[in-house]
């Protein structure tokens, strides 16, 4: 299981103490979300702060991109090793990943959906994409309760990918805890995204990692 800490629930008010914090607590990687004020009500960052990001961490970055035109931010593709894009935000999938990939050809690609997307469109995508983001919250908000509903969607995405050669990350994101983590793996998740359970206490960051792998082992 692959962990990613989302700094959107830190204080961003010092994203070097953030990202410092982040390496040493045995996170594995970081997640970005971008945030348009429109696909979704929120602003996050823009390129330039992703750039200082990525020139003050070695650990892998994952960027999800919450925007309408995610045509738009292909450069953003520049600075993380996967970023990803929402179904409902393009018609074009195949062309946007192309896109990507020609901007920086060792990216990873993946697709995200919103809690009431309907998933089967992924089985169209094998061999395109790196991973699969179901959002178990709707996407925007920091803090968010885990929505149960989505569970089965997450087992429709193990069964859908369990034939490919190529098998993409099954990763959920929003409000992912101690307390659900065993849900989600149980379903098919390999890779988590956890914000507000992570870094609402500073000083635990470092043994809550460490329980949440304990609770993977079982997996």
């Amino acid at each position: 299981m692959v962990i990613a800490g989302s700094i959107i629930g830190a204080n961003l008010l010092n994203i070097e103490e953030i990202l410092k914090l982040t390496s040493e607590s045995g996170i594995d990687w970081i997640h970005l979300d971008v945030m348009d004020g429109n696909f979704v009500p929120n602003l996050t960052l823009g390129l330039d702060f992703l750039r200082k990001i990525r020139n003050s961490t070695n650990l892998p970055i994952d960027l999800h991109l919450m925007v309408s035109k995610p045509e738009d931010f292909v450069n953003y593709s520049l600075y993380c090793d996967m970023i990803d894009f929402h179904i409902e935000t393009t018609n074009f999938p195949f062309r946007l990943i192309d896109s990507f990939k020609s901007v920086n050809s060792s990216i990873k690609v993946g697709v995200a959906v919103n809690p009431v997307t309907d998933i089967s469109f992924i089985q169209f995508l094998e061999g395109f994409i790196d991973n699969v983001l179901i959002m178990t919250v709707e996407p925007g908000f920091a803090g968010q309760k885990f929505v149960p509903n989505i569970l089965p969607k997450i087992e429709k995405v193990k069964n859908i990918v369990s034939n490919w050669s190529k098998k993409p990350f099954i990763s959920v994101d929003g409000g992912i805890n101690s307390e659900n983590l065993k849900l989600v793996l149980e379903k098919g998740a390999n890779f988590v995204v956890c914000a507000s359970y992570l870094y609402q206490d500073y000083s635990q960051i470092k043994q809550k990692v460490l329980y949440l792998k304990e609770i993977a082992k079982n997996f």
